[in-house]
């Protein structure tokens, strides 16, 4: 055998070894670090001391399959955000749907995957599946697309697109996109959501939900413009459940 492949056997069987180690590694600690003494008082026989407090139920349980559908949806979106990467460094201007595209296209070369079973997405991913459709017809076997349209409208282009666009735009932390480093306009995405989250819904949906209720029944709006309808406060909640994830938006918002 020339050195070459010695080389190339001696790297695989390192890697293996890696892995075995990377796997099995965490239950050797385990039981390196853990306690050897059991409780013997008031029947906790077998299990083992933790943090001095004294153990609920048994510590072998079952999880429910949704804990792991749900790891494995998080695993999912977390790794989606990986396709931002080499499209940022690869076009130096605005992303258009089909660039997540060839992206992805370029992810299933690399593997070696030539058709895809189905591509299914919603909302911008919906948009993505029928980009799939369109330019690689041959690749795919079926196409879903959930809440997305082949085109706009005018109308949709005018409000939610243009509207929102400007809301970030006018903001002046915007700085023509170059922010990169200094404050964000967070307070131009406040402003978006509010607009897409506003014409997401209807009309009628509005005035059977909320109505024209008081946020606070004590301080009607009528009686100063400093009070609020029931709607306005709960689009604020709206924005606190986003600033759950992303923090910076509740505090461009100025916690109001």
């Amino acid at each position: 055998m020339d050195d070459a492949f010695v080389g190339e056997l001696i790297y695989l069987f390192s890697f293996g070894l890696g892995g075995l180690a990377f796997a099995l590694g965490p239950f050797v600690i385990v039981r390196l670090l853990s306690a050897r003494k059991t409780r013997n008082v008031a029947d906790k026989t077998g299990q083992y001391i933790e943090c001095g407090m004294d153990p609920i139920g048994d510590a072998w349980i079952r999880y429910s399959a949704v804990y792991y559908l749900y790891a494995l949806v998080f695993i999912a979106f977390a790794v989606d955000v990986l396709y931002l990467i080499p499209v940022a460094l690869v076009y130096d201007r605005q992303f258009a749907i089909r660039d997540f595209v060839e992206v992805q296209r370029l992810l299933l070369d690399a593997l070696g995957i030539r058709r895809l079973v189905a591509v299914a997405g919603p909302s911008m991913g919906g948009l993505q599946a029928l980009e799939w459709a369109i330019a690689y017809p041959d690749r795919i076997a079926r196409m879903i697309s959930v809440v997305s349209v082949g085109s706009l409208g005018p109308w949709t282009v005018m409000m939610p697109g243009h509207a929102a666009t400007e809301a970030v735009r006018l903001d002046p932390r915007w700085d023509g996109g170059d922010y990169y480093g200094k404050a964000e306009p967070t307070e131009g995405l406040v402003l978006a959501l509010k607009i897409l989250t506003t014409i997401a819904r209807c009309p009628a949906w509005a005035d059977a939900t909320y109505g024209r209720r008081p946020a606070d029944p004590a301080a009607p709006p009528e009686s100063t413009p400093a009070d609020r309808f029931l709607i306005e406060a709960e689009l604020d909640a709206l924005l606190d459940l986003t600033a759950m994830t992303q923090p910076g938006i509740r505090e461009g918002a100025g916690g109001g």
